[in-house]
């Protein structure tokens, strides 16, 4: 099974680190202890707190805004008016006069002046587009070298909870949000990659802060690192392999080989593939924000599983990350320029890197089917993968 601090792309057989032998179990340690997924102690963050800009979008009132012109409670009078209905107090209103038919031509044509100079304003002050993204003015953080620590459940009850029912299912998914980043060209060298990922994972920050937040959480910007195969690659999660992307823990970065687009034709023939990929890694970052990852890495640890158990818990991990990466990929189509048909596509990407059946990830289906499951909805309570019967996350 995967080491418990690294959370790859591929299935088994390409690349994936294995667990150390002679591993402390988690049991020895404690919750919050020194052992376990991310190496270091798991205290609280100061949950609530701000962490980057938010969108800035006003609260609804419990109900809804109320209508427009609604109806007065009985009894009651307009703001500077008289009450209303027969009978009502105050003198009658005056006969109306006959207007010309020249007026009402000249009010429409001063109503259609008004019209179009306020469309003028608009287009002005937008730049000559009005996208109509939820984040048109949000700009992500830069990438944070120093994050808070992750958050880590403090009992078995406490992380059977967080991975069941966590506050982030609650929330929903901006749609849409802006994203300024063209596709990455299928021979782009090693700093130009790496150059386009950190600005697409700007993008994601952009999509999950607000949901993350929202569930009183952090959403810190992790890096991405490029690497090429054969190259040592500095990582508190040890050294990585070819042909694979890891979300770490230890450091909460990201990193991607170079070579990883080789690995299944449909991957390496996709116009967004490495979007894809990195989109499935961030949702490992957010599962690790929102302490799904800690409290999967804390049950395995307190409970002894069998090595099937272990997998399940993994498959589950790993088909939620595909819902993750293709919601936030959706929230991001209208301003990547992905088409319906590229969507589509990207179904084929997650089952061509499917594994086999009671592996550490899911097989072919089950990534199309979560892949899908993310493409067609905005509610992230769609993507809990934890609380599905097991045959649906084989």
């Amino acid at each position: 099974m995967t080491h418990p601090q690294q959370h790859s792309w591929g299935p088994p057989g390409s690349g994936h680190p294995q667990q150390p032998q002679g591993q402390q179990p988690y049991g020895q340690q404690g919750f919050g202890g020194q052992q376990g997924f991310g190496g270091q102690g798991f205290g609280q963050p100061g949950f609530g707190q701000s962490y980057g800009q938010r969108y800035g979008q006003a609260p609804q009132q419990p109900g809804g805004f109320p209508a427009p012109g609604g109806f007065q409670p009985a009894g009651q009078q307009r703001p500077g008016g008289f009450p209303q209905g027969p009978g009502g107090w105050g003198p009658p209103a005056p006969p109306k006069k006959k207007r010309s038919p020249l007026t009402y031509v000249l009010v429409g044509l001063i109503t259609v002046t008004v019209i179009a100079i306020g469309a003028l304003a608009v287009v002005a002050a937008t730049g000559g587009v009005n996208t109509g993204y939820v984040n048109e003015d949000y700009t992500p953080p830069p990438p944070d070298a120093n994050p808070p620590e992750l958050p880590f459940p403090q009992t078995l009850d406490e992380a059977n909870q967080w991975l069941t029912d966590n506050a982030i299912y609650g929330q929903s998914m901006p749609q849409p949000v802006k994203c300024e980043l063209q596709p990455l060209p299928a021979d782009a060298d090693k700093a130009t990659a790496e150059e386009h990922m950190n600005t697409f994972v700007g993008c994601l920050v952009g999509a999950w802060v607000t949901p993350v937040e929202g569930a009183g959480f952090l959403m810190p910007r992790p890096s991405v690192t490029v690497y090429e195969p054969g190259q040592t690659v500095t990582s508190a999660c040890g050294e990585l392999p070819s042909q694979n992307a890891v979300y770490c823990g230890a450091d909460q970065r990201i990193y991607y080989a170079t070579d990883l687009n080789g690995l299944t034709p449909a991957l390496s023939a996709h116009k967004f593939g490495s979007d894809l990929v990195v989109a499935h890694e961030f949702g490992h970052a957010v599962q690790a924000r929102t302490g799904i990852l800690g409290a999967r890495a804390g049950i395995l640890g307190n409970t002894n599983p069998s090595e099937a158990e272990a997998n399940l818990y993994t498959r589950r991990s790993e088909a939620q990350a595909d819902c993750f990466a293709t919601m936030a990929m959706r929230a991001a189509a209208q301003a990547l320029g992905m088409t319906n048909a590229e969507q589509d596509s990207a179904l084929t990407v997650f089952e061509s890197i499917g594994s086999k059946p009671g592996s550490s990830h899911p097989t072919p289906p089950t990534r199309e089917r979560w892949a899908r499951e993310g493409f067609g909805t905005e509610q992230i309570g769609d993507c809990n993968s934890w609380t599905v019967p097991e045959d649906e996350v084989n």
